[in-house]
């Protein structure tokens, strides 16, 4: 009886070992291309600098975007709210609203590979001439 209780207690703890050094089975991921990364307004008046970067979605899941983060207050992205699909694809729009030097950040935060994508845009914004 002794060895039958050290035998199962032996089985036992191998199958646990093993099974912790199984691998991770996890549902393949959406990937996100975006047709560019960075964009340059150049000089541009005051209100004027908006841009769109566009991504497709390569991979074989729907792309969910979590959120979109900018580096201040003055520059709002706007994006795609709903999934895109496997070989759709979906928008982030950026809008800088002062006059000035540009050069902002705007980070997208998705289910996909890579989960956070950064883009730039920079330029300089002047003033609207007084009438």
């Amino acid at each position: 009886m002794k060895r039958f209780v050290i035998l199962f207690a032996v089985a036992l703890m191998s199958s646990a070992y093993l099974m912790a050094q199984a691998p991770e089975v996890t549902a393949p991921k959406p990937t996100i291309a975006f047709d560019e990364y960075e964009f340059d307004f150049g000089q541009v008046e005051q209100g004027k600098a908006t841009h769109t970067f566009t991504f497709k979605n390569t991979g074989k899941e729907p792309i969910v975007i979590q959120a979109v983060q900018s580096s201040c207050g003055c520059t709002v992205p706007n994006y795609s709210k709903e999934p895109v699909l496997p070989g759709k694809k979906g928008v982030v729009t950026v809008t800088y609203k002062n006059a000035g030097i540009i050069n902002r950040y705007v980070t997208v935060v998705s289910n996909a590979e890579p989960a956070r994508v950064i883009l730039r845009i920079k330029g300089n914004a002047t003033p609207v001439p007084a009438k």
